[in-house]
């Protein structure tokens, strides 16, 4: 038994240390660190730094509510902390990116309660080749996967043995993931459900609800009063869901932010709208691509849910504009990676078919596609699938060749 647990907290340290250092060989090869372009996230930061607030100029007027509040301030925290250390900032991503591999050995083994297949989905997430570069760009999308994947682990664990703390835990988990990005709001409502229809005959149990769904409300809270008081709306969670609607539903929608042949979709649209999106504030610019997507959906429904499919196909598989901005070599590595992902994770769904049906399988279904299916709303990048691309059931279909799927677990009372 000594010897068992030693050898476990071995394997998870030669994992972590092989992700971190990974992603930082990765990070000077690909000539990221310690300078990388800045994007909206970095002139935010900057402009908290400077005094002028949470502000980013766009379309000819600052926005004061771009994009959602977290990794803006993270950046801003550490470059208050380090004199504008960007090195620091992604020396950081690159560890928050390998514990990342940590989580899904975790959410692995509650799944499947199988250490070998868990450390499987470990160890594909620490080589994913768009994980591992996107570590070291100035960017949230390794942030936004650390919160996620705290989320999904905090609510199966909830289910598993509902306590106060488990609770606290889950809302905390996901009041920070609010803060990251809003698709998680429809997981955390999916789970609520799933948990009240669970244990709908035991009023203890659904008490221990309460806290997780009220800590989640709480952390997300003050950035809704702080737009309330800018705005004069409640609640206003950012002001350019309006445009990132329109990017996915209007005549020259691509599926992406980008035509094929590499320009923006707003540069495609016609030009008495761009003109009149500049003559605008921030508010009523989101109003604006907001109606103009609506009416397009309503005048246009089966255009618009053939357009709706083509981001779902996009989400699982690539678009025409994947890779437009990065090294062909880049491509080259992910695509075959991904493919085998998909084939791996087809056999392993197969093979763990019956967990797929217990309560905790059901929840990753609900995380999988509460966030494929909202994204697909608004439009699709092949970053937008990291989130969930399923590694876990990639490293399971690894074992079919091996083992035959042990026993379900039940959830402890």
């Amino acid at each position: 038994m000594w010897n068992e647990h030693h050898r476990n907290r071995l394997q998870i340290i030669i994992l972590l240390g092989a992700a971190f250092l990974i992603r930082l060989a990765a990070g000077w090869l690909a000539g990221q660190a310690p300078v990388s372009a800045p994007l909206e996230y970095e002139w935010i930061a900057r402009n908290i730094l400077s005094g002028r607030g949470f502000v980013y100029d766009h379309l000819n007027t600052p926005y004061l509510a771009f994009v959602p509040p977290a990794y803006p301030v993270f950046c801003a925290a550490v470059y208050g902390a380090t004199k504008n250390s960007q090195l620091v900032l992604l020396l950081l991503q690159c560890l928050i990116s390998a514990l990342t591999c940590l989580q899904v050995t975790a959410i692995g083994q509650l799944l499947l309660n199988n250490r070998k297949t868990a450390l499987w989905g470990g160890w594909l997430t620490a080589i994913h080749p768009g994980m591992v570069i996107y570590a070291t760009k100035l960017h949230p999308m390794t942030t936004d996967l650390f919160v996620y994947l705290w989320a999904l682990w905090a609510w199966l664990t909830l289910y598993r043995k509902p306590t106060w703390r488990r609770a606290i835990v889950a809302g905390l988990a996901s009041g920070t993931a609010l803060l990251s990005r809003g698709t998680i709001a429809y997981f955390t409502l999916f789970a609520a459900v799933f948990y009240i229809l669970r244990f709908r005959g035991s009023a203890a149990m659904l008490r221990k609800l309460m806290p997780a769904l009220i800590l989640s409300a709480l952390l997300v809270m003050p950035w809704l009063i702080r737009n309330a008081v800018h705005f004069g709306r409640f609640p206003l969670y950012m002001t350019t869901s309006g445009e990132l609607l329109w990017r996915g539903n209007n005549p020259a929608a691509s599926g992406s932010a980008l035509r094929p042949d590499g320009t923006s979709v707003l540069s495609a649209a016609p030009e008495p709208f761009r003109k009149e999106l500049l003559t605008l504030g921030e508010l009523d610019q989101n109003r604006l691509f907001f109606e103009t997507a609506k009416r397009f959906i309503i005048e246009n429904p089966v255009w618009a849910l053939k357009l709706y499919a083509k981001k779902w196909v996009a989400f699982w598989t690539f678009s025409p504009q994947t890779g437009l901005w990065y090294p062909k070599s880049y491509v080259f590595i992910y695509y075959p990676f991904y493919l085998l992902t998909i084939l791996l994770a087809t056999a392993g769904a197969w093979a763990h078919r019956h967990r797929l049906r217990t309560p905790e399988g059901i929840l990753l279904a609900g995380f999988i596609l509460s966030i494929c299916m909202t994204q697909s709303i608004f439009y699709v990048e092949g970053r937008h699938r990291w989130t969930v691309e399923p590694l876990l059931l990639a490293a399971a279909g690894l074992l079919t060749m091996l083992r035959r799927p042990s026993t379900v677990m039940e959830p402890e009372s």
